[in-house]
């Protein structure tokens, strides 16, 4: 699972904003956004610096215009997200967000992608799928897919399944197991003692 998270956190972080997805169709945003995302990650001295808050903040200035971290997290919570305050959803969003780039950090700094095929993409009303396939220097490759939904802002991704496996499925199974046995309150603590948020 480790592997396949890993392949995850490198295929978010290889999205970059550099335009409105409501002007292209989501495979030529993707296509663009991989290409220039990739040299930025093999600038020199980007793997030696991947503790530091420097390589967070250009990070998150890539994934977060991209990503819909509220719906990802409503579908990680499942039903659970359904009991949360109006306050308790705006909290836990951020968290949900800073959870997923502080654990998995390290990790995309040590999947060395060398080129991504965009192999489809299909759409149906307000929602798109874009396959693609990472394959690393060593000739590894991974199966990546973009859900996104259409929004206001334009296109945003809300799940990726790599080699078959949901990212937002694999979470709620996590989130929900945790709450079921003790409660969304220990949840939250067990994600903040992860990312040292006091």
């Amino acid at each position: 699972m480790e592997s396949i998270l890993a392949a995850w956190l490198s295929a978010i972080f290889i999205l970059s904003s550099s335009s409105s997805f409501a002007a292209v169709k989501p495979i030529d945003e993707i296509r663009v956004a991989v290409t220039k995302a990739i040299h930025i990650l093999k600038e020199p001295g980007m793997k030696s610096q991947h503790e530091s808050k420097d390589l967070v903040g250009q990070l998150r200035k890539i994934v977060d215009p991209i990503f819909d971290f509220r719906e990802m997290a409503k579908r990680s919570l499942g039903p659970h997200w359904r009991d949360l305050t109006p306050e308790q959803r705006q909290a836990f969003v951020p968290l949900f967000r800073d959870f997923v780039s502080q654990v998995y950090l390290d990790r995309i700094t040590s999947h060395d992608v060398e080129k991504v095929l965009f192999t489809r993409e299909t759409l149906d009303k307000n929602y798109g799928e874009v396959d693609t396939k990472v394959i690393a220097g060593n000739g590894d490759q991974v199966s990546v897919v973009y859900l996104l939904k259409r929004t206001d802002g334009g296109w945003k991704v809300y799940d990726l399944i790599i080699d078959n496996v949901s990212i937002v499925n694999n979470y709620r199974a996590q989130f929900d197991r945790v709450i079921s046995q003790s409660s969304y309150q220990e949840l939250v603590a067990r994600i903040k003692k992860k990312i040292d948020v006091s």
